[in-house]
C-alpha cells in the first residue's frame, strides 16, 4: 500500500528470504544462532528492537525486521507449537500467527560464504586490479561501503524486484502518464551511468543489471489489476452548477461539507454550502 516511483518499482532487489516458520515445523534453536547473526540480527538477552533475537535454552524470541512487534516461538522439543506476538515489557503473549517469514537484518549478506561469490563475480565483471576499488576492498573485509547497494546483483545468483513481493491480487493505481514516467526514469539512469562508468575505484554495473528495462517493467505491471487516473479540465461553459460539472483541485474543496445529521448517524452525503 502506498506510492512508489518508476525507479523504485524497476530496481532489482534481493530475492525473498527463505526462512519461513509455521506451527508443526522442526526448528533446531541452537543451529539458528549463526544463520541469524549472518543475516544481520544481533544476539541479546532480551530483544527490544527490530533485528534482535534471544535464545535462552528452549526459549526463542525474535524481533523481525519490518515489524513493530517481537515474536515468541513456543517449542516442544524441536517442534514449533505456536508463534505469538508478545509485549517485551510485560512478557504477555498476543495474537497467534499461522506463518512467519523472517526478513534479513540487512539487504546484503556480508558473511564469509557470501563474500566469496561476490569477489568472484566482481573479478569476472570488471577488468583491472580489483584491490584498487574501495567497494571490493570493503566487502572483502566484511564491511558495507557507501554505495554498496548498487552492486547487489554480484551477491546473488538471481534478483527480484518489488513486483515479486506483491500479492497477485494487488491493484496498481497509476496515472495515464506512467509509460512516459518509466521512460524518463530509464533515461535518467542511463545518463548517470554514462557519467560515472569510467571511475576506476568505483566501476558500476550497467542499467539493465540494476533495473528492469522499461518494456519488461510495463509488461510485468500488466499482470496486475490496474486503475488508471487521468486529470482533465471541464470547459468553462460546461463547468456550471446546472450542468453538474465543477473544476476543483485534488485537495478537498473548502466549500463542501459532510452532512452527518442523517437518521442513522452515517455518512449521508456531501453537498455544497
Amino acid at each position: 500500500r502506498g506510492p512508489w516511483s518508476a525507479t523504485t518499482s524497476s530496481r532489482r532487489i534481493p530475492p525473498p528470504p527463505g526462512a519461513m516458520w509455521r506451527p508443526g515445523a522442526r526448528l533446531q534453536t541452537e543451529a539458528l544462532r549463526a544463520p541469524l547473526v549472518e543475516a544481520g540480527y544481533a544476539s541479546v538477552w532480551q530483544d527490544s528492537a527490530p533485528g534482535e533475537f534471544a535464545l535462552r535454552g528452549s526459549l526463542f524470541d525474535v524481533f523481525p525486521m519490518g515489524t513493530t512487534t517481537p515474536l515468541r516461538v513456543d517449542l516442544f522439543d524441536d517442534e514449533v507449537e505456536a508463534i505469538r506476538e508478545f509485549d517485551p515489557e510485560t512478557q504477555r503473549s498476543g495474537a497467534a500467527l499461522r506463518t512467519v517469514r523472517l526478513l534479513p537484518g540487512r539487504d546484503l549478506p556480508l558473511d564469509a560464504e557470501s563474500v566469496k561469490p561476490f569477489r568472484l563475480r566482481y573479478r569476472k565483471r570488471f577488468e583491472g586490479d580489483p584491490t584498487r576499488s574501495v567497494i571490493y576492498r570493503g566487502v572483502s573485509d566484511g564491511l558495507a561501503p557507501p554505495g554498496i547497494e548498487f552492486y547487489l546483483p554480484l551477491f546473488f545468483d538471481a534478483t527480484d524486484t518489488l513486483l515479486d513481493y506483491l500479492p497477485t491480487d494487488t491493484v496498481v493505481c497509476a496515472g495515464a502518464g506512467l509509460p512516459r514516467d518509466i521512460e524518463r526514469a530509464a533515461k535518467d539512469v542511463a545518463e548517470r551511468y554514462e557519467e560515472r562508468r569510467h571511475d576506476i575505484e568505483r566501476p558500476i554495473l550497467a542499467p539493465d543489471e540494476l533495473f528492469l528495462p522499461p518494456d519488461e517493467l510495463e509488461s510485468r505491471l500488466e499482470g496486475f489489476t490496474r486503475v488508471e487516473l487521468e486529470s482533465f479540465k471541464v470547459d468553462n461553459e460546461l463547468a456550471s452548477a446546472d450542468s453538474g460539472g465543477l473544476n476543483f483541485p485534488t485537495a478537498a474543496p473548502k466549500e463542501w461539507r459532510v452532512d452527518l445529521r442523517a437518521e442513522d448517524q452515517g455518512l449521508a452525503g456531501a453537498r455544497p454550502r
